[in-house]
């Protein structure tokens, strides 16, 4: 069939891999290079012959599994017909639950760039879920203790719960304006 004659890549680069075998085989311009390089800190789309260019803003905890601070990790997907890349610096989670349910999934020779790249944005977008469900079980848990009156720092725990909210907000905002794109 079609996946056959047209087999299917997906390419994962973190920070310390190089761009320019990439660059030449999606012949990324000088621009669009520098913007996978560089950290922009905004969602964004862009659409040039043959090759869709997207950035995401993934939040995560800093450190896997871990509670406290959160932080923004910049992701960029180019996709070209069977070919995309990803490029990251540092690990993402949303990338990491995309492989796993490749794994297991047996139509992977069927998916075309666009369907792969629509995963990836589903799990980047997930990920905002999973923390606000987290932060939901840490505001409740901050209901009891505050009910109770056993902890007197409960005002410096809101502080950092509405500051994290905050941070969501902020990078979640422009995924609106690029995904509508």
């Amino acid at each position: 069939g079609e996946a056959a004659r047209n087999p299917f890549r997906l390419i994962d680069l973190d920070a310390g891999g190089s761009l320019d075998h990439v660059a030449a085989v999606l012949s990324l311009s000088d621009g669009d290079r520098r913007r996978i390089e560089s950290d922009t800190a905004r969602a964004r789309v862009e659409q040039a012959s043959g090759r869709l260019h997207l950035t995401l803003e993934a939040v995560e905890c800093e450190r896997p599994g871990a509670d406290g601070d959160l932080v923004r990790r910049e992701v960029d997907l180019v996709a070209v017909e069977n070919l995309v890349v990803t490029a990251h610096r540092g690990r993402i989670e949303a990338l990491d639950r995309f492989a796993e349910s490749l794994s297991s999934d047996t139509s992977l020779g069927v998916l075309d760039a666009g369907a792969l790249l629509s995963g990836l944005v589903d799990e980047v977008i997930a990920g905002y879920y999973l923390l606000a469900e987290r932060i939901e079980l840490e505001i409740d848990r901050l209901d009891e203790v505050a009910l109770r009156g056993g902890q007197d720092d409960v005002l410096v725990l809101l502080v950092d719960v509405r500051r994290r909210i905050g941070l969501i907000r902020r990078v979640l905002a422009p995924h609106r304006i690029a995904l509508a794109a």
